[in-house]
């Protein structure tokens, strides 16, 4: 069962699919949150999944990706890395709630956010531990149960939520206990279907442990930075400015989360197949980097000129009149400006997606490479980069100060990386695909800005002429492929 592998298409396109309903689902408890909890009440939330993310890394401390990498290695034990892997975490997940217990008495917030902090504990430990079984599909390109079951947990926290919050009048320890519950959900779902596949079962392989120790020890380090450079802004803009502002950071960010999904999909699908190209090298290698890094160079084009095209119309939507607000800020040469909140911090934001994308391929890259300390060293100048950028404009700039440090640094990062990359793999970013993304953007600018219709509509309308064009110019990208063969020497009859 499971055990020939599809195609990247085939599974980006499963991931994309149960991904757009639990993107749909989270967009559907922004604007349920915003509206029932306030800018205010909306900043308490986006700060405590702040913490969350955080605390994730904490637990995860890269056993994750090592733990992938280790079992795309041809002749790899899945079942047994899966059940060190899961152990680990579990103990990792333990200890990382006592140290959160402990701490959360002295965080610089009322007792209600620190009680909340204290319930998405449950949270935090059902996402790391579900990392091991949704790994024994993803090596094996078969993102079916566990893109479903993430699907279906998001759908069953935003009716939760809806029960709650507008039927009942529920407050901040609904709405965190409702994505609790949608991640708990997640975890049972795709553990049921794992062990269904590979008998991965809790237990403990001194070498493989030794192995994913000296793996994921710089990588957990990076790890730990990278979600610092994510979270630390909102963090900051919490301990800076009044909570109504993380509320307006925080609906803005959810929007350019949603639509970062595509490249992280497509990514961690290829991860396996990237790891066997790069130690293939020649060809094989740069067939996979070249069609990863079309394919999201002609996501992230689109994606940037129409979210700029109808920002204030998305966030309205979203999050509702009081977060569009107009907001006046003095800005370098301009002088006093006045600017809608939502709107101008999403514009900023999102004009960094091509930066994060094609960051984020070379990070993989580099782990596929077993440069981990690379990633690492990267890190050591970037978060004190982006933490210098955030104490000096989130004061003067507020939420908009916070999304400039983030655009910034995400420039530094791609132009170190990708020299890096280049000089380790010889692959870099061709101009082409840029130039045909352009070319096949005017004609959906002209769609959506003429077009009189439902923003959502006028979304519709312009990717599909923006597709219909790179169809016509024969111009969509080739993925790379899973060649045939088994994944492991694992024998898969003796499944459960």
């Amino acid at each position: 069962m499971f055990s020939k592998p599809r195609s990247v298409a085939w599974n980006t396109l499963v991931q994309i699919v149960a991904k757009a309903v639990g993107a749909l689902a989270g967009l559907g408890m922004v604007v349920l949150l915003t509206r029932s909890l306030g800018d205010a009440g909306y900043g308490e939330y986006a700060t405590v999944f702040a913490w969350v993310g955080v605390l994730i890394v904490f637990v995860d401390l890269g056993f994750y990706m090592t733990g992938l990498r280790e079992m795309s290695r041809r002749g790899a034990d899945q079942a047994r890395i899966a059940g060190t892997l899961l152990t680990i975490k579990a103990v990792n997940a333990a200890a990382v709630a006592a140290v959160a217990i402990l701490a959360v008495r002295f965080m610089p917030y009322d007792v209600h956010v620190r009680g909340a902090i204290m319930l998405s504990l449950v949270g935090v430990a059902a996402v790391s531990l579900l990392d091991p079984f949704k790994s024994l599909f993803q090596v094996r390109l078969r993102m079916e149960p566990p893109s479903v079951a993430e699907a279906l947990g998001s759908l069953a926290a935003l009716g939760a939520a809806v029960w709650l919050l507008l039927g009942r009048g529920a407050g901040l320890y609904a709405a965190v206990g409702c994505t609790v519950g949608g991640h708990v959900l997640a975890l049972a779902l795709t553990a049921a279907a794992a062990l269904r596949v590979v008998r991965a079962r809790p237990g403990f392989d001194a070498r493989i442990a030794a192995s994913l120790f000296r793996g994921a020890l710089p990588l957990g380090l990076s790890g730990l930075l990278a979600v610092l450079y994510f979270r630390i802004d909102t963090l900051m803009l919490s301990w800076m400015r009044p909570l109504s502002d993380v509320g307006v950071y925080g609906a803005s960010y959810k929007i350019l989360e949603a639509s970062t999904v595509l490249p992280v999909l497509l990514l961690g699908t290829v991860f396996p197949l990237l790891t066997r190209a790069v130690q293939a090298g020649g060809t094989e290698q740069e067939r996979c980097y070249r069609g990863t890094m079309e394919t999201l160079v002609l996501l992230a084009v689109p994606m940037v000129a129409g979210g700029l095209a109808l920002a204030h119309e998305l966030m309205l939507l979203v999050a509702g009149p009081a977060f569009v607000a107009p907001r006046l800020f003095d800005l370098p040469l301009a002088g006093p400006v006045a600017l809608a909140s939502a709107p101008a911090t999403f514009a900023v934001l999102l004009a960094g997606a091509p930066l994060i994308f094609l960051g984020q391929l070379n990070g993989h890259m580099m782990l596929a490479a077993g440069r981990e300390r690379a990633l690492l060293a990267l890190h050591l100048v970037i978060v004190p980069l982006n933490v210098a950028l955030n104490l000096i404009l989130i004061s003067s700039y507020s939420f908009l100060g916070a999304a400039a440090a983030t655009l910034v640094t995400e420039a530094v990062a791609i132009v170190i990386t990708t020299v890096y990359v280049r000089r380790v793999t010889g692959m870099a970013p061709g101009a082409a695909p840029f130039l045909r993304a352009l070319v096949a953007v005017v004609p959906m600018l002209l769609v959506v800005l003429w077009l009189e219709a439902h923003v959502l509509l006028r979304v519709l309308a312009g990717a599909a002429c923006y597709g219909m064009v790179l169809r016509l110019a024969g111009w969509l990208p080739r993925l790379p492929e899973a060649k045939a063969g088994p994944v492991s020497s694992y024998d898969e009859s003796k499944t459960a």
